[in-house]
């Protein structure tokens, strides 16, 4: 089954865990959500596991993250999972 990561980082340390934890499948996408954010296109959650890697800000996600969250189709995906 393939692992699609979508990550938000700062400071790089959540693509660096989002790279990490991908090691462990194998089958990955990791994929960064300012990127998909940009291009205004439809964000579809593919088939398989999906998941968000991002820090928390404040006790809380990133604006950014929760934009992406509230524009996804989550409809596909087998299971789906956030990595803070």
């Amino acid at each position: 089954m393939k692992t699609t990561f979508y990550y938000f980082t700062g400071t790089g340390n959540s693509l660096y865990g989002a790279e990490k934890i991908a090691k462990n499948f194998d089958e990955t996408e990791i994929i960064p959500i300012a990127g998909v954010l940009k291009s205004g296109e439809e964000i579809k959650f593919p088939k398989g596991a999906s998941g968000i890697v991002c820090p928390v800000y404040l006790a809380g996600i990133p604006l950014i993250v929760s934009e992406f969250i509230t524009k996804a189709d989550l409809s596909l995906p087998d299971y789906i999972f956030i990595v803070l």
